[in-house]
């Protein structure tokens, strides 16, 4: 056989440079790829960071920030009008100082301070020395009641230990004896206790007495210059929060500690029914609604009104109405023992505006939610929010009493509709002072639902039908 002719070195391959993609071309496509993968790995954390609830937390408190600056500003303008009253105290207290230095006061304080403190050492010293004896009086009354119960069974026994019985009633004697000595320095030791305690008091009330005039002026001074001196450290304090330290909202790190966080209300001992399971209630409302049981925020003279807001305080932002009945901290229904949605209904565990399911009160706020908020009706919600007029019913969940035992503040609890302000009647037709009375839906013969056999006034204590509670009338576009 023909031996094969070798091929010139320059035409062989070498199987280390082979490949299945040119080089440049899967350098581009690696390079392509993972610029997409980048941008959209970017956009998913934006998607997650950027929450709508953070830009309402974060507008809230640029808001309280304004308010307490304002705040400050009014207290200092005050302190400059109450700076000749400051002045004149200082002079009262200086003259004062001369006077008491005149009529050697200082020289009988530092005399009384040196015999308070002796006193009191001398008390501590009584005390110690008066427990010392009660723990050994504590241990002789048990040696001397074994040596009489041991000297009342030598009686009881044999003649052999009747032998013993001198032995054993010299040595009840003995211990009776040391017993008693213990008692009397026991109550001698008390009795000092006691009169030197007495003593400090009065060291100490003369000593009060002796400081009452000048402690008086030292606290009316102070008082007047701590209202500035406050409000200055919680202005400073909420800067410090929530505007120099931003980084810790910042992605990766807002884990962590952050300002701006969920805010949550979990009702252990109310559940939600989901037909298949039940959870415990959480609202989450406070999320936005933070200043909801703040009285700032609902002071007019602060925040303004709905209408003239001060400060860029919006409707959100304000505190619930009635703080001293609901959601305020002193009120008996706290946002943090009963939460919102209970009477507000909707779903408070989301933070996202209409996946609470937000109910407009009539169309034009419902275009403008469209506009600001992106609002759409959302479905297959048994119970959305109520709208405001029909707030007030659901206090019928709880106050079953009837509509003669009103809740404060609540004028009627008739078919979601405010009734008239006059005068109701008991069973027996005698007028009930104080109580506001319902009213029909409507009184109108040619209305619809003048027909209605809803159309009258309740029984006391009574609801029925769709505007029945515990359940609540589901709200409908327009009015009723």
């Amino acid at each position: 056989m023909a031996e094969r002719a070798k091929k010139p070195a320059a035409s062989r391959k070498n199987r280390d440079q082979e490949r299945l993609y040119r080089p440049g071309k899967l350098s581009v496509w690696m390079a392509v790829w993972s610029v997409l993968l980048l941008v959209a790995w970017v956009l998913l954390i934006r998607k997650d960071y950027a929450r709508p609830w953070k830009d309402y937390q974060a507008e809230f408190y640029e808001a309280m920030i304004r308010v307490e600056d304002a705040t400050s500003k009014q207290v200092a303008t005050s302190s400059e009008a109450n700076a000749a009253a400051v002045k004149e105290l200082e002079q009262k207290l200086i003259a004062l100082e001369q006077q008491e230095e005149a009529q050697g006061v200082p020289a009988k304080l530092d005399r009384l301070l040196a015999e308070l403190d002796e006193t009191v050492k001398d008390a501590k010293q009584a005390d110690a020395i008066f427990k010392g004896i009660k723990g050994d009086h504590a241990v002789a009354k048990y040696h001397f009641e074994m040596a009489r119960m041991q000297a009342y069974e030598a009686v009881r026994g044999t003649d052999e230990d009747r032998g013993l019985d001198r032995a054993t009633n010299d040595d009840v004697e003995a211990k009776r004896a040391f017993l008693n000595d213990l008692s009397d320095q026991w109550y001698r030791r008390k009795r000092e206790a006691e009169n030197l305690q007495v003593q400090t008091q009065n060291l100490e009330a003369q000593i009060a007495s002796l400081r009452a005039p000048k402690v008086a002026l030292e606290k009316q001074i102070q008082q007047l210059n701590n209202d500035v001196t406050l409000q200055d450290n919680k202005l400073t304090g909420l800067k410090q929060k929530y505007e120099n330290n931003q980084w810790r909202n910042a992605p990766f790190i807002d884990f962590i500690s952050p300002t701006i966080k969920i805010r949550q209300v979990v009702l252990e001992d109310i559940h939600d029914d989901w037909n298949f399971a039940t959870n415990r209630k959480v609202d989450r409302c406070t999320t936005c609604h933070v200043g909801i049981a703040m009285p700032d925020f609902g002071n007019p003279e602060i925040v303004g009104t709905v209408a003239e807001p001060k400060h860029g305080v919006e409707p959100y932002m304000r505190a619930h109405s009635h703080l001293d009945v609901i959601a305020g901290p002193t009120s008996p229904h706290k946002v943090e023992e009963f939460g919102c949605s209970i009477c507000h209904h909707g779903i408070g565990w989301s933070t996202d505006f209409a996946r609470a399911v937000h109910t407009p009160e009539n169309v034009e706020e419902r275009l403008a939610w469209i506009e600001k908020h992106d609002w759409y009706k959302a479905k297959y919600i048994e119970y959305p929010m109520l709208p405001l007029e029909y707030v007030q019913g659901q206090c019928f969940k709880c106050h079953k009493e009837g509509i003669y035992d009103q809740v404060p503040y609540v004028e009627s609890l008739d078919h979601g509709y405010v009734g008239d302000h006059i005068t109701a009647r008991d069973a027996q037709g005698n007028p009930r002072a104080g109580i506001f009375a319902q009213r029909k839906i409507t009184n109108d013969p040619n209305d619809p639902r003048f027909n209605d056999p809803e159309n009258r006034i309740l029984e006391p204590g009574e609801a029925y039908g769709d505007y029945a509670l515990p359940s609540a009338p589901h709200p409908v576009d327009g009015s009723r």
